[in-house]
Parts: structure tokens; sequence; C-alpha cells
């Protein structure tokens, strides 16, 4: 019932990513690809990564256009959610770089990741911020309704668990990693398929709970599956780039394909 990942190569750690998502948010509020845009403008159409913002409440985001994309054609849309700390400008852009776009690239999906302003993604502020974005998101481009994923690193993960577990209208799946599920997560009517990624050595957020939880949700019959990460540690995150992109054919199968 559970996917264990045994031997997964070692790097030297990762530089701490709170101080490096900092910089690489200030570096991208100073330059960012597109600093005055907003909903109002006309949505890139061309392949990159764009810092933009919404027109309407202000909320940054960045946004990442697939090499291949063409304009009319029904693509992917994966959500973002950024892990804790000082949120500055365009903060999720660090994570959607090193992580969720190294690890789900094959899956040509346009991505976005919102800047929470609230503290945490699990509270009806930051919800309403996420339904926003994916509103404005879906003015812009032709989204394949039956290819949606919500997913998120720590603070972010557990936001992918409330997010899933409350707009199984918005997404087809649902991959939070390194998190901790909501208190009543056994208590929910998931619809929504769930892939839980999470290493033994997470220092902050335990694993056993976590693997209680998957297991009895598992038991109670709910899709459900999870990835076992070895000898990774919470704060390094480039090295969930690996069990995140074995992630991918189950995201396939999860919409359908």
């Amino acid at each position: 019932m559970i996917n264990s990942r045994e031997g997964l190569r070692k790097k030297p750690p990762a530089v701490h990513w709170l101080l490096a998502g900092t910089l690489a948010a200030v570096a991208a509020a100073c330059g960012s690809d597109d600093p005055s845009g907003s909903e109002e403008d006309v949505m890139p159409q061309a392949p990159g990564i764009y810092n933009r913002e919404l027109s309407t409440g202000g909320q940054r985001y960045t946004l990442l256009i697939p090499s291949g994309y063409r304009a009319g054609q029904p693509s992917p849309l994966i959500v973002s959610l950024h892990y804790g700390g000082i949120v500055v400008p365009y903060y999720g852009s660090r994570m959607l770089e090193v992580l969720i776009s190294p690890a789900l690239e094959d899956l040509g999906a346009i991505i976005v990741a919102p800047e929470a302003t609230a503290q945490g993604w699990d509270n009806e502020e930051s919800e309403k911020q996420v339904l926003d974005l994916i509103r404005a998101i879906k003015d812009g481009y032709t989204i394949d309704e039956t290819k949606t994923l919500v997913t998120g690193f720590s603070m972010g993960g557990r936001g992918a668990w409330y997010m899933a577990a409350r707009h199984p209208d918005l997404f087809r799946a649902a991959v939070p990693i390194s998190a901790r599920p909501e208190e009543d997560a056994t208590e929910v009517d998931w619809q929504v398929p769930l892939l839980v990624i999470h290493s033994v050595a997470d220092e902050v957020v335990a694993f056993e709970p976590v693997e209680t939880t998957v297991r009895a949700l598992k038991a109670s019959d709910v899709r459900i599956e999870m990835i076992i990460v070895r000898d990774v540690t919470h704060y390094q995150i480039e090295l969930f780039v690996e069990p995140l992109r074995a992630a991918v054919p189950w995201i396939r199968n999860a919409w359908g394909e």
C-alpha cells in the first residue's frame, strides 16, 4: 500500500530554502519578467516564467507557460503553494523553479504559484485568493478541466490537503509534500485522489502521524498513495525533485490518461 523509494541518491545539503527563497524572491521583485502584469493585461503566450499581479486585490503570483504551449489548445493546470517563511514579493517563484517545474515539466502544464498574504494556506482568506487566481487563469487560458493538480511543500502541502478537501470541483489530483494533514482528514468525504510525499527523516513534520493518516484513509477506501523518502530532511527541498518526478505516472493516471 505504501510506495517506498529506497536509496535516493544523496547530494550535499541544499542551501537553506528559506534564505534562498527570500533572496530569489527579492531578485524577482527587482527584475521581474513582467513587473506590471495584471489581470487586465493580455496574458503572456510565449513559454517562460512571469511575475504578475492581479488588478483586483493586487495579489502577486508567478506564472509558468510551458514549452510547446499553443494558444487555444487545452492545457493542464498546476497550482503550486509555497512553504512558510518571511513572505516577500513573488515568494512562490523559488519553489516553482527549484522543485515543481523540474519535477513536473513532462506534464506540459501551466503552473501558477500564488503568494500567501495570510498566515498559511489553510484559511478562508488564502482560499479566496487561490480561487480568484484560478478564475483569472481560466479567463486568460484554455484549461483542460480534467487535468488539474494542487500541490505544495510544508505549509503549502497543508494547503494542498485543505484545498483538495474543499474543492473537488476544481482539482483532479492533489500531492501534498512534507506536510501535516488537517486534523479532521479521516472524516472528510475525499473525492480528489491524493499522493502524499514524505521523508522518514523529516525533523519538522513527523513522519509517523502522516503515515498513520494515510493508512487510515487507505483502509477507508480513499484513493490515496504515499511515496516514502529516505535520508532527506525537511529543509532539503531540492532533494524532493526525484520523488515528485516519480509521481508523474500517478498524476497521469488520476487525470485519466
